[in-house]
């Protein structure tokens, strides 16, 4: 079920800076996978500012499996929504003649140059001929043989795109496709209104019964439990409570630090509410989720206990977890 794919054609349609945090928003999912975390990500500022020849950089501090684009533990990425001729890579990585120090600052640790363009298609003979020009780029360099470089055409970056969920789901929002209505990332699930403050209020007042365990009445021990069931089970979760004691956004605070135990990765979250009358179903994206193989938490707002049972018992064919409520 190709619901995640995303048509290569369309990343055309993405300003810079929108590619920018396409780019960026991969680089997070991507160490969320890997059991890092998003913060090992860097990019933002202006796309027209000084960066040195580099718009996303990836330096992981924790765990590290290579995988992917991010074959390397040093990733420093040049995001271009223009093609590039072998020509105009030659002057993007040496402006004057001289290589970017960035660039050769990452050779020395053994990483990766990545250029990232959504206006190039290429065949093989046009993708090798522009590597080849980025590999006589650091040629120079005394590190040069040590870089992995590679070039993400919009093929690529498509393919990216397909095997991260989340951000699937926000690229289609930000390209107004039409598959996958009512479906979005992490964000402000609870009705707060925009521009309000939208802390997590942890006041005296919820009594949380999970499981058999003895009632917990503090919110972070609560929410901590409950990350507990995500991480560890592959059975449903659901919160359940009367309406307006803020079930939403005890939600979304499962991906927000608070409490002891890790929040669960943002990249990996999926919601949608049911009163959106949500396309596909919260089953058939279940489905599309399992056959993709991706990591995910599937968040269902509004869901009755039908829905909820359904989804259930094909969590408990032994597939990774999913939590929804």
């Amino acid at each position: 079920m190709p619901i995640f794919d995303i048509p290569s054609n369309r990343l055309v349609d993405l300003s810079d800076a929108d590619l920018r945090e396409l780019i960026a928003r991969l680089c997070e999912a991507e160490r969320e996978r890997q059991g890092g975390h998003r913060n090992e990500v860097r990019w933002g500022g202006s796309q027209t500012a000084a960066d040195g020849g580099l718009d996303v950089v990836v330096e992981p501090t924790g765990p590290f499996i290579s995988a992917g684009p991010l074959a390397r533990r040093d990733v420093g990425i040049q995001v271009k929504a223009a093609d590039l001729t072998p020509g105009a890579i030659t002057t993007e990585m040496r402006p004057g003649g001289n290589l970017r120090p960035a660039i050769s600052a990452i050779a020395a640790r053994g990483g990766s140059y990545l250029i990232a363009s959504a206006g190039a298609n290429c065949s093989e003979a046009m993708l090798k001929r522009r590597v080849d020009a980025m590999r006589e780029a650091v040629a120079d360099d005394p590190n040069g043989t040590r870089l992995e470089l590679a070039l993400l055409d919009r093929n690529a970056i498509s393919r990216w795109v397909s095997t991260h969920p989340s951000v699937a789901a926000w690229l289609r929002r930000r390209l107004d496709l039409p598959i996958l209505s009512g479906w979005q990332p992490f964000g402000r699930w609870s009705s707060t209104p925009e521009g309000e403050v939208d802390d997590l209020i942890c006041e005296e007042g919820l009594v949380f019964h999970i499981e058999r365990r003895a009632p917990i009445r503090n919110l972070p021990e609560a929410l901590d439990e409950i990350r507990k069931l995500v991480r560890d089970g592959t059975s449903a979760v659901r919160i359940a409570g009367l309406s307006g004691i803020g079930k939403s956004r005890i939600a979304q605070a499962l991906f927000e630090p608070v409490g002891s135990v890790s929040a669960l990765p943002v990249s990996h979250a999926v919601y949608t509410d049911l009163g959106h009358s949500p396309d596909p179903t919260p089953t058939g994206m279940l489905e599309a989720l399992i056959e993709r193989g991706a990591p995910a938490v599937l968040v269902v707002d509004n869901c009755p206990p039908d829905t909820h049972q359904a989804l259930g018992r094909v969590c408990n064919q032994g597939i990774p977890v999913w939590s929804h409520f």
